[in-house]
């Protein structure tokens, strides 16, 4: 990017390539990366899927793609979807058919929508259909390469937090 950027100072003097860099898909592989480098660490049996493909349909014509699936021992647990957008109050009806969409297709009750900020998480639980639909903040924004290492830290926090609080929880009743 260094190379392709545009020097200000110079004007006139240089070409520049323009490019365009997708926030949405940057900011979806950012938490990817970030939970793929930490959740193995805490315990191996925790896997991260980026953009699982799966289909709607028995024709298997109406392809889906789900941001991140994170499974244990195999066995799917949480559905994240990454909005680089700001959060408006609450979830957009289309979202909240996304995540049902996608909670029905692979039989799990934990979802979550992630944006970016400082705000403090919140948990919708729709009882109707047997979701709980986490609304997650990751505060991307910091002045040290330490503020921001923390962020990353109390994010994956958050993360493992939901999973073990519901992972324990049904292996009891199991």
């Amino acid at each position: 990017m260094r190379d392709s950027s545009i020097d200000e100072e110079n004007i006139g003097e240089k070409t520049a390539i323009s490019f365009l860099i997708d926030m949405n898909k940057l900011f979806e592989k950012f938490v990817v990366n970030i939970l793929r480098e930490a959740l193995p660490h805490i315990d191996n049996k925790y896997k991260i899927y980026e953009q699982k493909k799966e289909y709607a349909d028995i024709q298997k014509e109406l392809e889906i793609r789900i941001d991140i699936l994170i499974t244990y021992n195999k066995k799917p647990l949480m559905i994240l979807d990454t909005k680089y957008m700001e959060f408006e109050n609450k979830p957009s009806s289309s979202h909240l058919g996304q995540m049902n969409l996608y909670s029905d297709i692979k039989k799990v009750k934990e979802c979550g929508l992630i944006f970016p900020g400082a705000n403090k998480n919140i948990v919708y639980r729709l009882e109707k259909i047997g979701l709980n639909l986490h609304i997650l903040f990751f505060d991307i924004q910091a002045e040290t390469h330490y503020e921001f290492k923390n962020k990353c830290n109390l994010f994956v926090e958050s993360i493992t937090d939901i999973i073990n609080s519901f992972r324990f929880r049904d292996e009891k009743n199991i």
